[in-house]
This record gives C-alpha cells, structure tokens and sequence, in this order.
C-alpha cells in the first residue's frame, strides 16, 4: 500500500503473491504515522482517492493451470482467465511426439 501511495498511482499491478485478484483502498482506510527515537507522531491527513490493487496471477502454482489478469485501460475494466494445460515439462512433450534418430 505504501508503493501505492508513494506513487501517487491509481493502480498497483503486482505478481509476488502469484494470486489474481482486485481490491480496492479506500481513503479513510490510509493511515500515516511517522515513527522517531521520540516516540510515535501522526501527520497531517491528506485527500486521497480511491487506489485498486491487482494481482496478475501465475503459471505453475497449481500444476496444469495458468491464471492470469487482462486490463483495458480504454474501459479501466479488469477481467480474470484461468488456462488449463498438461503438466508435461520442457523438452518431455518431445517424446509424445517422436524425435527421428539417425543412425550412422
């Protein structure tokens, strides 16, 4: 949240979590302190607006499913996919499908 602010942006796309969501901050929720070697002291509320934070999902958490965020900003619409695919990794889908040897 603090990123959020600090940046004065309207949205926080982040993907350390790997989950896909929306939540939204309102202004009264935003508390600042400041925080010295003379103890704890508030400061000055300030207007903020409403900020979204979203989570842009992952591939791999849940084996055989990628979920991830779409974003129009045309439309400032956000929408969810979930994608489902074999769990066969890196070069195993080459065996499926057959390699030719060349003999000598």
């Amino acid at each position: 949240m603090h990123r959020l602010i600090r940046a004065d942006a309207n949205h926080l796309f982040c993907g350390r979590s790997g989950l896909a969501f929306e939540c939204w901050i309102e202004p009264g929720d935003l508390r600042s302190t400041v925080m010295t070697l003379d103890g704890t002291q508030s400061t000055p509320p300030q207007n903020y607006t409403p900020r979204r934070i979203i989570g842009v999902g992952n591939v791999g958490r849940q084996p055989g499913q990628a979920t991830y965020t779409l974003y129009n900003p045309a439309s400032n619409q956000i929408t969810f996919k979930t994608v489902t695919y074999k769990q066969a990794k890196g070069f195993a889908l080459q065996h499926s499908i057959g390699v030719n040897q060349v003999s000598h």
